[in-house]
């Protein structure tokens, strides 16, 4: 999925004031929309990584133990695992990594309708984090 689609499909105004996401992801969003960060990613012309719905659980989980190994403050990644789950096997997800001043927002997108599934944020730190395959099949990361 590219960029740009998301721009042209996804309501972003409109996933701010649900109640079935984190509500710190949301005001990380909300935050990105009021001072043009979502604007400015938006912009870009790239694409997005995309993942099978077990990637996507294996990413989510690899990230929650990662984070919380290191005490990083973060949002929304556990209902995500959830939502994820619910998805037919066929299923795809992109994984939108939006940065902004103090954080880093990620939206799940299902690619087959834009659906955003997922609104999650966390902490930036300046530490370089391990770099995951684009179609990650959810199997264990070799260690480097």
């Amino acid at each position: 999925m590219r960029i740009c689609e998301l721009a042209r499909h996804v309501d972003f105004a409109s996933v701010v004031k649900r109640n079935d996401l984190s509500n710190q992801a949301l005001n990380v969003l909300r935050n990105a929309i009021d001072r043009g960060d979502l604007e400015d990613f938006l912009r870009q012309d790239g694409n997005l990584d995309e993942y099978s719905r077990d990637g996507m659980i294996g990413l989510l989980r690899l990230r929650i133990e990662n984070l919380t190994k290191r005490g990083r403050e973060f949002h929304g990644f556990s209902e995500a695992i959830t939502v994820v789950e619910c998805l037919g096997k066929d299923d795809h997800v992109s994984w939108a990594a939006i940065q902004t001043l103090t954080h880093l927002l990620v939206m799940l997108i299902k690619v087959s309708n834009y659906d955003v599934i997922g609104c999650m944020s966390l902490t930036r730190s300046d530490k370089k984090r391990p770099h995951v395959p684009i179609n990650w099949d959810g199997s264990p990361l070799a260690e480097t």
